[in-house]
């Protein structure tokens, strides 16, 4: 039944949501968090700042630790194929390898989010919550992941940030 309704989502983004106009915009938008370095380098340049610094050191051992925990982890004991090559309807955008579940696209960008909503307002983060949204979506809208590798993502990046603001924040030095 889940997959019916994950199933369901993703022919009807693809039927609806999908426009020729759009698809290089979302590739981008997918592309930019390929390997973290956007995010890295946000961190990095977080550290520069003494104001931004502690912000930084628990945005980039966020993004690590979920890296670890995800794409070292969960993917490989999950292994869940992904979604084109059960739904043959689905017509992906583009081909990447490895597992589909969790997103490790969305599991960076929330691990981002989280660190940021937890160091600075949501006024602030509003512009990473927007991305990370983005980011989220443009696996679905690609056909690369299934909703519930959406969600599984987000849920590792709250996680993440649980473990590095119970453990390492407090140990930060302002």
């Amino acid at each position: 039944m889940l997959f019916e309704i994950e199933k369901n989502i993703l022919l009807f983004v693809q039927e609806y949501m999908r426009f020729e106009i759009l698809n290089p915009f979302m590739k981008f938008i997918s592309a930019i968090v390929n390997h973290g370095e956007f995010y890295i380098l946000i961190g990095i340049a977080m550290l520069f700042f003494k104001k931004t610094r502690k912000a930084g050191i628990l945005l980039l051992s966020n993004l690590l630790i979920c890296f670890l925990a995800n794409n070292l982890a969960i993917k490989n004991l999950v292994q869940r194929p992904r979604p084109f090559f059960a739904i043959k309807e689905l017509k992906p955008l583009i081909m990447p390898g490895g597992f589909s579940f969790a997103s490790g696209h969305t599991t960076a960008s929330f691990a981002v989010v989280f660190a940021l909503l937890k160091s600075f307002s949501l006024k602030k983060a509003y512009p990473a919550v927007i991305y990370a949204s983005l980011t989220a979506f443009s696996r679905l809208y690609l056909g690369v992941h299934y909703p519930t590798d959406i969600l599984g993502g987000i849920l590792v990046g709250w996680l993440g940030s649980i473990v590095i603001f119970r453990y390492l924040a407090p140990k930060i030095k302002e």
